[in-house]
């Protein structure tokens, strides 16, 4: 971006959030930074919640695992 060869970027995550204001990205021309929110109406809060316990519901009783990230530690 400082170079010119990227005309600009959009960001919505960083490692650290919130990035620290000294991050180098952040403040730079040609950057737009967006609060990482997800879920931040009570709309989608709500939707999130039961989309949970549907997960939980599924797992418990038709014992499906869908969207695991370490399914292996079930088998235990």
């Amino acid at each position: 971006i400082k170079r010119g060869k990227v005309g600009g970027a959009a960001l919505d995550v960083y490692v650290e959030e919130p990035p620290a204001e000294t991050h180098p990205l952040v403040g730079l021309d040609g950057v737009i930074d967006t609060p990482h929110l997800g879920a931040s109406t009570v709309e989608a809060q709500v939707a999130v919640a039961v989309e949970a316990a549907q997960k939980v519901l599924d797992a418990i009783q038709k014992q499906e695992y869908n969207d695991v990230v370490n399914p292996d530690v079930l088998k235990k």
